[in-house]
């Protein structure tokens, strides 16, 4: 099973050392979402999807609540 790393873009980035087993990249995508639904909003934050090979294949905004 591949392993993804979900590091956060916040003007720095907060890297994601330990990663997680996933089977594919849907399921890191759908994982990366969940992240930022539950993470504090503010502006300019994202959730990033790597791989592997350190090869971001997927941003999610967070998005500030109204």
């Amino acid at each position: 099973m591949p392993k993804f790393y979900f590091p956060i873009i916040d003007g720095t980035k907060l890297d994601d050392p330990v990663g997680i087993d996933l089977p594919d990249h849907e399921a890191a995508r759908k994982h990366a979402d969940l992240i930022a639904l539950h993470m504090p909003r503010t502006h300019d934050r994202h959730v990033s999807v790597v791989d592997e090979a350190g090869e971001e294949l997927h941003r999610v905004a967070v998005q500030r609540r109204e």
